[in-house]
């Protein structure tokens, strides 16, 4: 039997020590549109967590990318599947982990 953490997204998110509510929202909705694979709509709603405005471009930033950040989206759905008894084997797990991290 797999495990089960508590989760919670207000550890995701923490700028001056808090969790930004916004990014909380916009994070939720990027694990919906994951989920049904609107992958533009998802990475619409990272893009305002990602924030060039706010964080400068890619090659000034060390180790959060948008890569980084879809990758923190289906490890939150994974999660969220193991702790709702979706996932109950590590064969689940394994069949999981191929079909959607090396996807989008």
């Amino acid at each position: 039997m797999l495990q089960v953490l508590p989760l919670s997204p207000q550890f995701l998110f923490i700028e001056n020590g808090q969790s930004r509510v916004r990014d909380i929202a916009a994070f939720h909705s990027a694990v919906e549109h994951d989920s049904s694979k609107d992958y533009l709509s998802r990475d619409t709603s990272l893009m305002s967590i990602y924030g060039l405005w706010r964080h400068g471009n890619q090659k000034d930033r060390v180790g959060n990318s948008m890569q980084d950040l879809r990758l923190s989206v289906r490890g939150w759905r994974l999660g969220s599947m193991v702790r709702q008894g979706g996932l109950s084997t590590n064969k689940d797990l394994a069949n999981w982990l191929a079909l959607y991290v090396a996807e989008n």
